[in-house]
């Protein structure tokens, strides 16, 4: 299952997208977009998270 984003408490500081080692989180216009299809629900990016936003 793959990590799902809370946009609303996003700082946009894509720490995540930093330290996914499958480089499955993006840049977009609204913040980090995760590729449900390359995640493979690790917790890097819950891990590194400032702003505790990823389930």
């Amino acid at each position: 299952m793959a990590v799902k984003i809370e946009l609303e408490n996003c700082m946009q500081c894509y720490a995540c997208e930093n330290v996914c080692p499958n480089n499955t989180i993006s840049e977009s216009d609204k913040g980090p977009v995760v590729d449900e299809k390359k995640c493979t629900d690790c917790g890097a990016c819950k891990d590194i998270c400032p702003a505790s936003c990823i389930i």
